[in-house]
């Protein structure tokens, strides 16, 4: 099986105009793979994905694809999650400037999904719905699509799923909530600034 969000961003923009549109690609997800979307082009992704063992890296390829990846250790729930978003993924989206916002939905990471090993509620897709919204009306007109991608778990898929399009239906000035503080994700995302500050600029 393959990502249908991936195979969507492959096929509009291979083999590459001479302007492709900077398409911002956002698995949100409990696991993911790199095979499935690396020829694509002109694709900035910031992911949240359980990635056992690996290291944070960070790719340009020739093709002006951009791969900010951030692996993250099982158990991890809301308050991690949101917290990569506001200190890696958004200040990159925002620097990057994306045309359109494309949501890989893998519910793989809710706390239910008996294969993710995540702890993620209806609660913090909606805030991370929130602040991809926010991001697209910022940069592309609100310009933002969502694919369902996965999960393994019928209730969960259902579940974050709603909270996904509901969130999608609100006013993009609802509040968000700080996340700043957390401390068992410190070390990453302290690790993944190193990594990524010769290409973008991260406090």
């Amino acid at each position: 099986m393959t990502n249908p969000a991936a195979n969507v961003s492959a096929a509009t923009f291979a083999p590459g105009p001479p302007h492709a549109p900077r398409i911002l690609f956002v698995p949100v997800s409990g696991t993911y793979g790199m095979g499935e979307y690396a020829r694509s082009v002109a694709i900035a992704h910031a992911a949240s994905r359980r990635w056992q063992g690996a290291a944070l890296r960070f790719v340009l390829s020739r093709a002006a694809a951009y791969a900010a990846d951030a692996p993250f250790p099982a158990t991890l729930g809301d308050a991690e999650y949101l917290s990569v978003f506001d200190d890696l993924l958004l200040p990159i989206a925002r620097q990057y400037r994306p045309e359109f916002v494309l949501v890989s939905a893998g519910f793989d990471c809710h706390h239910r999904d008996p294969l993710g090993g995540m702890r993620v509620t209806e609660a913090g897709f909606t805030a991370m719905t929130r602040r991809l919204k926010r991001l697209a009306a910022e940069c592309c007109g609100g310009k933002v699509v969502a694919v369902l991608e996965g999960g393994y778990d019928l209730k969960a898929l259902a579940d974050g799923g709603r909270a996904l399009i509901d969130e999608l239906g609100r006013d993009v000035d609802e509040p968000i909530d700080d996340t700043s503080g957390n401390a068992r994700i410190t070390p990453l995302i302290d690790g993944a600034r190193r990594v990524l500050s010769p290409y973008w600029r991260l406090a």
